[in-house]
C-alpha cells in the first residue's frame, strides 16, 4: 500500500475471486487453495483506506477448467463445457447473483467506494451472447432483466458505486446495452494493440491510442452520460505491441497468461515496450477530458519482479504512472 501511495494513486483495486470447479454439475464458490477469504481482503481493504486510498473490488472468477490451456483466462472451456438448457442458465444467475451480493456486503462492511460487476469472460451470459467461436450461448431471453435485478439486489446491499467492467477489443466495441444506465459508469478493459507491426515510434503509438479513443470510444461516455475509467494491463513481454504475444503454436497469448506463477517460453521479457505502451496510453488520456480515470491492472503486491506480467511494480512503467498520476488527480499541476 506505500508503494502504491507513493506513485501518486488516489484508488486502488482489489480483485476477490471465487472459482468454477466444473460446468455441470455447476460448482462456483470459494475455493481455499486459490481464493482469498473474506477476512484477508478485509485487513487489505483496511490498510488502503488507512493509506488515504479510494477502494474498489472488481470480483472475479478463476476456472479449473482452463489450468491446462494457458492462452487465456475467461473460460470458453467452462462455458462449452456446461449443457445451457433452462434449468443450468437458471442455476449460473443464481450463483452469479450469490458472487456479486457477497461482495457488495463486503464492499459495505469495509467502507469500500466502488463495486465492479462484469467482465472480459461474460459474454457468453449477456443478452444475445456468444461462444468464443461466435455461436449462440443460449442465454434466456430475459437476460436483461435478469441483470438488470441483480444489479438492483446489489444497490440494496452496498450504497457505494456500482461500475460495469466492460471488454475492449479495437472494432468490436458493441452498442451499450440498457441495463448500463442502471451502473454509475463504465470501467473499460483496455490491452489494445498500439502498432501493426513490431518497432513502431512512441508517437505513432501514441496517435493509434488518441485515433481508437476518439472513433471508437469517446461515443460512449456522451451516450451513457456516465464516468469511463481505463483499465490498462500491458505485460512487459514481446508482442504486446501488436497485442500478440506468441503462444509458441502460431497463436496469441491473453495478457493474464502472463501474469504470475506464469512464465512461458514463447515470448521474452520488455519492459521497455510495456514502458512505450503505457506512455502512449497516458499521453492520449491525459489530453481528452471526458476519460474519468486511469487504473493499472495486475499489479503484484509481494514484491518488485522483472517478469512478463503486467504488474508494473518495480518496473520502468511506474515511472511513469509515479509521474502521471499526481498530474492527473491534480496533485500537481
Amino acid at each position: 500500500m506505500q508503494n502504491v501511495q507513493a506513485l501518486g494513486a488516489n484508488w486502488v483495486f482489489f480483485a476477490p475471486s471465487w472459482t468454477y470447479n466444473r460446468a455441470s454439475p455447476l460448482e462456483f464458490g470459494l475455493a481455499p487453495e486459490q481464493d482469498q477469504f473474506w477476512l484477508d481482503s478485509a485487513i487489505m481493504i483496511s490498510q488502503a483506506r488507512a493509506a488515504n486510498l479510494n477502494v474498489g473490488l472488481f470480483p472475479i472468477p478463476h476456472f479449473t477448467t482452463t489450468a491446462a490451456d494457458p492462452s487465456t483466462s475467461s473460460g470458453p472451456r467452462f462455458w462449452a463445457g456446461g449443457p445451457r438448457d433452462e434449468a443450468w442458465w437458471q442455476n449460473w444467475f443464481e450463483h452469479y447473483r450469490a458472487f456479486a451480493v457477497n461482495y457488495a456486503d463486503l464492499a459495505a462492511q469495509t467502507g469500500s467506494q466502488a463495486l465492479i460487476l462484469g467482465g472480459d469472460w461474460l459474454d457468453p451470459a449477456l443478452p444475445d451472447g456468444t461462444l468464443a467461436d461466435g455461436s449462440p450461448s443460449g442465454v434466456p431471453a430475459d437476460a436483461e432483466a435478469r441483470w438488470s435485478a441483480i444489479i438492483s439486489e446489489v444497490r440494496q446491499h452496498f450504497g457505494g458505486k456500482v461500475w460495469w467492467a466492460l471488454p475492449y477489443t479495437p472494432g468490436g466495441l458493441q452498442t451499450p446495452l440498457n441495463f448500463f444506465q442502471s451502473t454509475d459508469g463504465i470501467y473499460l478493459l483496455w490491452n489494445a494493440p498500439l502498432a501493426t507491426q513490431a518497432g513502431a515510434s512512441k508517437e505513432d503509438m501514441a496517435n493509434q491510442a488518441g485515433q481508437l479513443l476518439d472513433n471508437e470510444v469517446s461515443p460512449l461516455p456522451s451516450i451513457l452520460n456516465k464516468p469511463l475509467i481505463i483499465a490498462l494491463a500491458y505485460p512487459s513481454a514481446s508482442g504486446m505491441t501488436t497485442g500478440c504475444p506468441s503462444d509458441g503454436r502460431g497463436g496469441c497469448l491473453d495478457w493474464s497468461a502472463l501474469n504470475q506463477p506464469n512464465n512461458p517460453d514463447s515470448v521474452s521479457l520488455d519492459l521497455q515496450s510495456q514502458s512505450d505502451l503505457y506512455e502512449a496510453m497516458l499521453n492520449a488520456i491525459n489530453t481528452r477530458a471526458w476519460v474519468g480515470g486511469v487504473v493499472s491492472r495486475g499489479y503484484y503486491p509481494p514484491a518488485m519482479l522483472q517478469d512478463k506480467s503486467a504488474s508494473v511494480h518495480g518496473k520502468l512503467a511506474a515511472d511513469l504512472l509515479w509521474y502521471w498520476f499526481p498530474r492527473l488527480t491534480g496533485v500537481v499541476k
